[in-house]
């Protein structure tokens, strides 16, 4: 069974700035996926409000993952795309 969550605010590409202001909106979970056609797989970088490396995840194309975060981290794309979005949302079960 799927889970499901709840949309808290729009999904926006993720680029490859490292800006704390790609936080989704202050969000503690934030929902990621790759476009099917997005080719390779592609490096998410978690970074803490600071700009240290929390950890990374390689996402293939056509896949998606629900992140763990504190409202102050961010994320970004170790090399630029247009294939990679994120979006604030809660998990409801």
């Amino acid at each position: 069974m799927a889970q499901v969550i709840k949309l808290l605010g729009p999904q926006i590409p993720m680029t490859d700035a490292d800006d704390p202001g790609q936080n989704a909106e202050l969000a503690t979970k934030v929902y990621i996926t790759h476009d099917p056609g997005g080719g390779q797989a592609h490096e998410i970088i978690l970074k803490n409000g600071g700009g240290d490396v929390l950890g990374t995840i390689h996402l293939l194309n056509g896949h998606d993952i629900i992140l763990d975060k504190e409202p102050t981290d961010y994320l970004h794309t170790a090399s630029n795309t247009n294939h990679v979005f994120f979006g604030p949302v809660a998990v409801m079960g």
